[in-house]
């Protein structure tokens, strides 16, 4: 139940967490008090009790995460469901996701993270460098996909950074958005090749199980970073304000 109360803005959890969480200690939890914090959650990001409403630039980040995300679970669905191995439109929409994705991130935030790209790219660069060295081989395509994997995570890290999601979330977000269905992947291929199924159903189905994954979790940010919005590179950041307070239903 406390979990729930994440969801709330980091405003309200300031000034409101401690006396809600000794209320739900006394009252006890219920469904109906879950479903009463989600909408008060959602109101709390809708209509702050204060301060200026949030500018529609700054919801663009958001936007571009939100449907970045759409596309790509759209892409990922078209692909499962197509026989054969011509794509076709669905891999369209995969570049479109990528694209939006990509256009999502560039904000005045990422000043403020040098030293986190310094050692993500240091990471990066030596993956690269190692498999060059080692030339075409088993240990070469691993460093690559160390190198892919990196940038994977990385994406999604950083836009759940920009839409304030704290440090804990943000590794929630990334082992199931990315390592947990990678790992998935691994057991069902295996599984799958072991079993003689077609390389074009295999690369479909690990498609759904990575790729879908990662689309939602781009969905959610996306959706967060557009409800409490998120200065562009154009544009001063507006001033934190409150999230309002919502009287939540709970039974006696």
């Amino acid at each position: 139940m406390s979990m729930l109360i994440r969801l709330y803005p980091r405003a309200w959890r300031d000034r409101y967490e401690a006396e809600v969480l000794d209320l739900l200690v006394l009252r006890g939890g219920s469904v109906r008090v879950s479903v009463d914090l989600v909408r008060g959650a959602i109101d709390a990001h809708l209509h702050p009790q204060s301060g200026p409403p949030v500018l529609w630039t700054h919801r663009l980040p958001g936007l571009f995460s939100l449907f970045g995300g759409l596309s790509l679970s759209l892409a990922v669905l078209g692909i499962s469901f197509r026989a054969g191995p011509d794509w076709g439109d669905a891999g369209n929409f995969m570049g479109v996701g990528v694209m939006l994705m990509l256009v999502s991130l560039p904000g005045d935030y990422l000043a403020r993270q040098g030293r986190r790209f310094v050692v993500a790219g240091g990471l990066f660069g030596a993956c690269v460098v190692a498999a060059n060295l080692l030339g075409p081989g088993v240990s070469s395509s691993l460093f690559v996909s160390v190198a892919v994997l990196l940038v994977i995570c990385g994406i999604l890290a950083t836009a759940a950074l920009r839409a304030g999601i704290a440090a804990r979330g943000r590794w929630i977000l990334v082992a199931a958005g990315v390592i947990l269905p990678l790992l998935l992947v691994a057991g069902v291929t295996l599984v799958r090749e072991s079993t003689g199924v077609a390389l074009v159903d295999i690369a479909a189905s690990t498609t759904a199980l990575f790729g879908l994954p990662y689309g939602l979790a781009w969905l959610l940010v996306g959706l967060r970073m557009t409800v409490r919005g998120s200065p562009t590179m154009v544009d001063q950041p507006s001033p934190a304000t409150p999230g309002n307070l919502v009287e939540l239903e709970i039974p006696t």
